[in-house]
């Protein structure tokens, strides 16, 4: 029987030792994941990424013309990798631009330029799979991050998105 007190007795120190450990993290010792970062995400109010589940980004302009308004559509595309806190965006127009997360909470994001690869020229070396592994060695020894290329944004709930568009008269392509 004794052993069996001693069992009990060091699985449940275990248990209070764990539950005291989650219940000193605090968020920003959260692990990510690459669903935090879907949704639709707002630095202004004339620019909208949305960050799908496909690894498409739905990129909105907003422009005013003669009182109207015009939404200008692009469908970029995206890679998200916690780990390294890395986005990793090709533009619609194919420049590969790479991107270090600085902050994230379920209402912001704030992001830092790192650099722009010519995906010409590397499409030419390498394939798109070898140069993220490029990247994210890169991202290993640390990227120098500047201030003045930091982006911050706000989280926009789905429907909030879908009822502005619908009150600007934007269409969503992609419904």
């Amino acid at each position: 029987m004794r052993p069996m007190r001693t069992i009990l007795f060091n699985l449940s120190s275990l248990i209070f030792i764990s539950s005291l450990l989650f219940i000193s993290c605090n968020k920003e010792d959260e692990i990510r994941m690459p669903e935090d970062i879907l949704g639709v995400w707002s630095p202004d109010e004339t620019t909208y990424l949305e960050f799908s589940t496909n690894n498409s980004v739905y990129n909105l302009k907003i422009e005013y013309q003669d009182g109207e308004s015009i939404g200008l559509w692009d469908r970029d595309v995206y890679y998200y990798e916690p780990g390294y806190n890395l986005v990793i965006y090709m533009t619609a127009g194919h420049s590969l631009n790479v991107y270090e997360i600085v902050e994230m909470t379920s209402e912001s994001l704030t992001w830092c330029w790192v650099e722009k690869v010519d995906i010409e020229s590397a499409e030419s070396t390498q394939d798109i799979t070898q140069l993220i592994g490029k990247i994210i060695n890169e991202a290993q020894a640390g990227f120098n991050l500047n201030p003045e290329y930091f982006e911050s944004f706000k989280k926009i709930p789905k429907d909030k998105f879908l009822l502005m568009l619908e009150s600007l008269d934007i269409e969503y392509p992609w419904l």
